[in-house]
């Protein structure tokens, strides 16, 4: 029964498995500020009268966070069946929110599909991912005030605007790179456009005498725009007719505008390299996640878009078709950029955990 799961779980694990939830996820898809999730676990925390929505907000957040534990906690073997007790819990206490058109299903079912992208299962994922942007499209979250702008001065705008801006942002993102990763088309219309970020929406300064678990503008104007090029890449690259010279050439195309993007933001830190132990030594946790989550998106792209020189040349490696001269080079030099990017993505990750 669901009282007696909940029973044997105690609040100091709670706040753990919640810490756990906003030191990783919450940077990427900040649907929350930090204390709206504390408030929501306090009031919701084995309290059978809580509405059922913020129950199952709390299972997915509290999914999420054991997920994310698994190599932190003590004990941590026992995190992941916790993860999907939570990520069942959710499914039980909301069985219709498939059909719920409001906000907080499209929150409830974009943490499903990030829950269910933790626990291995990406089809379901997908799917999830697809219907948090179907009910978002329907209940208007795309819609954009008149004579709002990326830079306009919003400090007057209401809380359910920001907090509306805020979870469409992530929809929209999460959307735009989940369907890439796994390998199928945007479910995002394609008359709808980049989501505009309003600033007041994205500039929390933190929880706590620490400032912890930050909302910073930059970091999610960059992966907004990454967001785009990953619906790009899959048009323009994996889903054309076009011939090998002109998919070639769109590679390097949006290989040099997302360079452009990264290595121009207006926080360097952001996009450095270096992953030795003195680059931290002046860095505060907070920055160090926030570099994490956009260096690796951006290695990433960089691995996917150059995939194909690296098929093609193995491609002419394995096969008595002959090339010219000059694309022949070109395909060894896109694929050995694509290798190095690799070998960069696996450093990257063994020395940061280090």
């Amino acid at each position: 029964r669901q009282d007696q799961y909940l029973l044997n779980i105690s609040t100091e694990l709670m706040n753990e498995l919640i810490t756990s939830y906003l030191e990783t996820w919450h940077i990427p898809c900040p649907l929350f500020i930090a204390e709206d999730v504390f408030t929501l676990s306090i009031q919701t925390w084995k309290n059978p009268s809580a509405p059922k929505n913020n129950r199952a907000l709390l299972y997915l957040i509290l999914s999420i966070g054991a997920s994310a534990s698994y190599f932190d906690l003590e004990g941590a073997s026992s995190t992941l069946p916790l993860a999907r007790g939570f990520f069942d819990l959710a499914l039980k206490t909301v069985p219709t929110i498939f059909s719920e058109l409001s906000l907080e299903a499209v929150r409830i079912l974009l943490l499903m599909s990030v829950s269910a992208c933790n626990l291995g299962d990406t089809a379901l994922s997908y799917l999830y991912s697809g219907n948090a942007s179907r009910v978002s499209i329907a209940i208007g979250l795309h819609k954009q005030k008149n004579g709002l702008h990326m830079n306009s001065g919003d400090s007057k705008l209401t809380s359910e605007l920001l907090i509306r801006n805020r979870v469409w942002v992530a929809v929209w993102h999460w959307e735009s790179y989940w369907s890439f990763c796994v390998g199928r088309p945007s479910l995002n219309r394609s008359d709808i456009p980049i989501p505009i970020m309003l600033k007041s929406a994205f500039n929390f300064q933190g929880y706590g005498e620490s400032s912890r678990f930050r909302i910073r503008y930059e970091h999610m104007r960059l992966r907004v725009t990454f967001g785009n090029s990953c619906g790009r890449i899959y048009t323009e690259i994996y889903s054309s007719n076009d011939d090998l010279l002109t998919v070639l050439d769109k590679v390097e195309k949006l290989s040099n505008e997302i360079d452009h993007q990264y290595f121009s933001t207006s926080e360097p830190v952001l996009c450095a390299s270096n992953v030795e132990p003195e680059a931290f030594k002046d860095l505060d946790l907070n920055t160090v996640r926030e570099w994490f989550w956009i260096r690796i998106y951006y290695l990433y792209l960089k691995l996917l878009i150059f995939r194909p020189f690296l098929i093609f040349y193995a491609y002419l490696n394995n096969s008595p078709t002959k090339a010219p001269p000059q694309l022949t080079k070109r395909l060894k030099q896109g694929s050995d950029y694509c290798v190095e990017v690799a070998i960069d993505i696996s450093n990257f990750i063994i020395k940061l955990n280090r």
